[in-house]
């Protein structure tokens, strides 16, 4: 069927270095753009995920929506996006430019392990696809589980309403990593490889500085 990897870019507006502050609007986006979407195409992708990403150094905020699909499917895709009724607001509001696809004439791009880390060994390179595309659809999820606790019409509310909104879900979806992310999500993980020992390599990217920490 001739599937290939496409990237789908948000380049998010920099508000400066209080980048934390902004990153509901990558809740926005997965809630309202991108959910929608998946639940609409899943039969038609191999593989999807999301990928969100702040650097200070250069003054970038991304949100990427990664798919392996057809062209035709890709297409498609852009096309639902564009006509959903809030991407105007979100384009007018918080992104530097529309909303565009990665194309990449690299034959490479052809395989699912592409979008893995080239260091990785080549038999993690070809199943990491299907864990990030699990945790991904988990968060996507969560939001939507949160968002079901409450009756608030989101089409009826105007930006600022609509901000405070997604900043409150994002403080309940921080509120779970912190007191329950260790359990439900990292041992559960430790468990299925029967707890054995790992080297430390978790990255973590300082608040204030913006810094990769290793």
């Amino acid at each position: 069927m001739n599937e290939k990897h496409y990237t789908l870019n948000f380049k998010i507006k920099w508000f400066g270095n209080n980048y934390p502050d902004k990153f509901f609007i990558d809740l926005i986006i997965s809630d309202l753009l991108i959910q929608p979407i998946v639940k609409k195409f899943e039969q038609n992708l191999k593989f999807w995920a999301i990928h969100r990403s702040s650097d200070h150094k250069i003054q970038e905020h991304m949100f990427e929506f990664r798919i392996y699909s057809t062209s035709k499917t890709k297409e498609n895709i852009h096309k639902d996006i564009i006509s959903n009724n809030f991407y105007t607001l979100i384009k007018d509001n918080y992104l530097e430019k529309d909303t565009y696809f990665n194309d990449s004439n690299d034959t490479s791009v052809e395989e699912i392990e592409a979008v893995s880390d080239a260091k990785w060994p080549l038999e993690i390179k070809k199943i990491w696809p299907y864990y990030i595309m699990g945790v991904s659809d988990m968060f996507i999820k969560l939001i939507e589980e949160l968002r079901k606790i409450t009756t608030n019409d989101l089409r009826a509310m105007n930006k600022d309403k609509l901000e405070n909104y997604y900043k409150e879900l994002e403080q309940k979806i921080d509120s779970i990593w912190l007191g329950y992310g260790c359990h439900a999500f990292i041992h559960h993980l430790s468990a299925i490889f029967g707890y054995k020992p790992i080297i430390p390599q978790l990255r973590w990217r300082d608040p204030n500085s913006g810094a990769v920490i290793f």
